[in-house]
């Protein structure tokens, strides 16, 4: 089915993680009005969910980080009209940030078998921080641009952040 057939609102939360996500899917979209959230553990089954309800706008939430690609082109397929919503972090803080998860939940790699800025052969490579590229991906499928907004913008002004994303 398609958003426009239904003449909905769909707005997805792409990501990334480790930009505050989890604190935006548990503190601050579930307090949005006029919108349906479908929280990120039942991202799974949004399309039905949006398929068996009668809501007039959804926010869909789910963070992708590698596999953004992959379910950008899932969504488009059927809401190429969705809205889009990208938080980005500066790149370094954010794959310290990826790597320091990684680390705590066992994983045992060298920071540089993680992630080697210089010759591309770790686990993370250089295209999987080329934020440009993500927007531009997401830009080439969807009719409208996506917002995108910046974790060092939350942390130094929340509430501005907060009304940017409201107002979206």
């Amino acid at each position: 089915m398609s958003a426009t057939k239904h003449n909905i609102d769909i707005y997805f939360h792409i990501g990334l993680g480790k930009t505050a996500t989890t604190y935006l899917q548990y503190e601050f979209f579930p307090k949005l009005k006029g919108i349906y959230y479908i929280q990120r553990t039942l991202y799974r089954k949004y399309q039905e969910i949006i398929d068996k309800t009668q809501q007039s706008r959804y926010l869909v939430s789910r963070e992708f980080d590698q596999q953004l690609e992959e379910e950008v082109n899932k969504i488009s397929t059927t809401y190429h009209n969705a809205k889009i919503i990208i938080v980005l972090r500066r790149q370094d803080g954010w794959i310290a940030s990826q790597y320091r998860r990684y680390v705590k939940n066992g994983g045992g790699l060298s920071f540089k078998a993680y992630f080697d800025v210089e010759h591309d052969t770790g686990l993370w490579k250089r295209s999987d921080v080329d934020f440009m590229a993500k927007i531009k991906y997401v830009e080439d499928r969807f009719e409208q641009p996506p917002l995108v907004l910046f974790h060092e913008d939350l942390k130094k002004d929340p509430y501005a952040f907060f009304d940017r994303l409201a107002s979206f």
